[in-house]
């Protein structure tokens, strides 16, 4: 790209010599006669011009791609942290109660690339050699007011992940928007459990597997103050169980997948 630039420069320069030695005093009865070629030669000067500034935006544009990609090595991402009300999975806490979590995540490759265009943003993330951990428990006897309501929460999660992917676009203002992510995993071996026991609460969710090549879509959409989230899945050389039901204030969830070999599962989840 920098050479057609040169190109167009040099061509445009050698131009304006020429139409300046056709404006001199020895050439001027000439330059009248062939007022046609002097038209001409401006119209491919002002191409020239023309051609070096779109090819300088093109570079300016590129640039500012390119500067929105970055690439981790390496990294490892440890929190531990005690659970506050409305925090991660615990959205009920009670009294005389305590709740501990943490998490830890590695990868070898970490590469992120953003873009958005007016409403409309795409985000592509890709890991190398993730290895991941996570967990939560909370208990409490009594409710916020004082009531014996007994809860107990217990999640625990792990996964290592060969190589992975997900596309996200978003779209939309204030008063409607959606959203369609799409992932992929190679060489994934997962298990998750869940546990939620309350009066104002009740969940489960046991999940364990391993897959060749593993990979998902997510569609969200509001209707009428409500938002639907549905999430199909599919994997290949893979043996995988997973049962998921929940029940809780203004939110319901459901889904399940089976699959030896190859396998497909669905996720509905409306929150209202």
């Amino acid at each position: 790209m920098y050479v057609d630039t040169d190109d167009y420069e040099a061509l445009n320069a050698r131009i304006c010599q020429v139409l300046q030695q056709l404006q001199d005093a020895s050439c001027l009865a000439a330059c009248r006669r062939r007022g046609t070629l002097v038209a001409k030669l401006y119209e491919l000067s002002a191409y020239c011009d023309h051609r070096v500034s779109a090819l300088q935006e093109g570079e300016r544009q590129l640039q500012q791609r390119q500067s929105a990609l970055t690439v981790d090595y390496l990294t490892r991402h440890v929190n531990s942290y005690l659970i506050k009300p409305g925090a991660g999975r615990v959205h009920r806490v009670g009294m005389l109660g305590a709740g501990v979590g943490g998490s830890f995540r590695f990868d070898a490759v970490e590469a992120t690339l953003s873009s958005s265009v007016s409403i409309l943003s795409a985000t592509l993330n890709a890991r190398v050699g993730e290895v991941a951990l996570k967990g939560q428990a909370h208990a409490s006897l009594l409710d916020a007011d004082g009531d014996f309501a007994p809860q107990l929460i217990v999640y625990a999660q792990a996964s290592a992940t060969l190589a992975q992917a997900s596309l996200t676009l978003k779209g939309g203002n204030s008063l409607l928007g959606a959203s369609v992510r799409a992932s992929g995993s190679l060489g994934v071996a997962y298990a998750e459990a869940e546990a939620v026991l309350s009066a104002q609460e009740q969940t489960l969710k046991l999940k364990a597997g391993a897959a060749a090549v593993q990979g998902e879509v997510q569609c969200a959409f509001e209707l009428f103050g409500a938002k639907v989230t549905i999430t199909g899945s599919g994997s290949l050389g893979s043996a995988q169980a997973e049962l998921t039901y929940s029940h809780k204030n203004r939110e319901w969830e459901f889904g399940s997948k089976l699959g030896f070999i190859a396998g497909l599962g669905f996720h509905v989840k409306v929150e209202y």
